[in-house]
């Protein structure tokens, strides 16, 4: 499965992140050293791409019928570090932040 990407550029990130500076319910986020419009751009461009791995790589051989013991211990391993990636940049965000737990 594959599937269109929103985020794959550095152009595209670059207009997230000039769209996202034009709205003051993210840029209330800023102080000197935090421009939020840029750290969720960045952030949903890996987001995007940790959920396009999950999706076409590691649940396709999860659940594969003809998977083996190894096999599935490795997609969920890498399940787990991609969850863990998606929720690094997550909390990254301080607006999406706000939504976790």
């Amino acid at each position: 499965m594959t599937s269109k990407r929103f985020l794959g550029t550095g152009a595209e990130i670059a207009a997230m992140t000039n769209r996202l500076g034009s709205f003051e319910k993210i840029t209330r986020f800023d102080d000197h050293e935090h421009k939020e419009c840029g750290a969720l751009a960045y952030g949903l461009g890996h987001i995007e791409d940790s959920c396009h791995r999950i999706l076409n790589d590691w649940l396709p051989q999860l659940t594969a019928n003809d998977a083996s013991e190894e096999q599935i211990f490795e997609a969920l391993d890498e399940l787990a570090l991609q969850i863990k990636h998606l929720l690094w940049h997550a909390k990254d965000s301080r607006y999406i932040e706000g939504y976790l737990f």
